[in-house]
């Protein structure tokens, strides 16, 4: 059984980053970046294991998906968790093109694609779901 849990956003930043995690310190200005951009992140783990996790920008227009990690079942309960924790925001999100599982699941559920982009080496697509649209 998959369960979903809050993870300090500062320990999810290397982990985003693809950035080893080592027992060294984590720099000073992170628990700061943090709290300013209003980051959170979840981590699934099945059989005490991490299985996947999220991360996001939440401020009072919109939860803005930054990474969205792990198979599709999981990618599903980690996002259905998001999309509970904006509740009446609209939720935007930079996902993978490769990941077409992904893709069928964020058009299923109403997400739109609204450009494409490459960072880091890595070619996304930002997708937007209208909570509030007029």
């Amino acid at each position: 059984m998959v369960t979903i849990h809050h993870l300090d956003p500062v320990k999810a930043i290397p982990i985003l980053m693809c950035q080893p995690t080592a027992d060294g310190p984590l720099p000073a200005r992170w628990p700061a970046f943090c709290k300013e951009h209003g980051l959170l992140a979840l981590a699934a783990e099945q059989d005490g294991a991490v299985v996947g996790f999220a991360v996001a920008e939440s401020n009072p227009q919109v939860l803005h998906g930054l990474g969205l990690e792990g198979y599709t079942h999981v990618c599903r309960r980690l996002l259905g968790q998001l999309l509970r924790l904006a509740s009446e925001r609209d939720v935007t999100g930079w996902f993978p093109i490769e990941r077409t599982d992904l893709r069928k699941m964020l058009r299923r559920w109403g997400f739109r694609r609204r450009r494409r982009a490459q960072l880091q080496g890595r070619r996304l697509c930002l997708y937007h779901w209208e909570r509030n649209a007029y």
